[in-house]
């Protein structure tokens, strides 16, 4: 998107488009003109200059971009997270059953109330 701003072309709406962007500059009476590092899909790092009236319309797309890619990791992350919960709680249930049944092992049988143990 930040190659679609010709400085050269563009007309200012300060000056009600009878200067374009390029003369502003070299006038140094343009204050909306600013630089941006930019950072490409494959990583490479650039300056650019561009009106403010063109660049805040873009960051605001940009950033836009940026929160859906992150709310995406977020809810990647948080699904992940769950199932390791679950399959967390499912091993502490296992490990209580088996503890479980180890103990009542130990004890060996138990008389139940009203029940004879042979002895009459």
């Amino acid at each position: 998107m930040w190659d679609q701003f010709d400085e050269k072309t563009a007309g200012c709406p300060l000056v009600a488009l009878k200067k374009t962007c390029a003369q502003m500059r070299v006038d140094k009476t343009c204050p909306k003109f600013m630089t941006f590092s930019v950072v490409d899909m494959q990583g490479i790092q650039s300056l650019k200059g561009a009106c403010a009236d063109f660049a805040l319309p873009v960051l605001m797309w940009e950033a836009a971009g940026n929160i859906n890619r992150v709310q995406a990791a977020v809810e990647s992350s948080r699904n992940d997270q769950t199932k390791n919960i679950a399959a967390l709680g499912n091993f502490l249930s296992s490990v209580a059953r088996t503890v479980h049944l180890h103990d009542r092992a130990l004890r060996g049988p138990q008389l139940i109330e009203g029940q004879n143990n042979g002895s009459g």
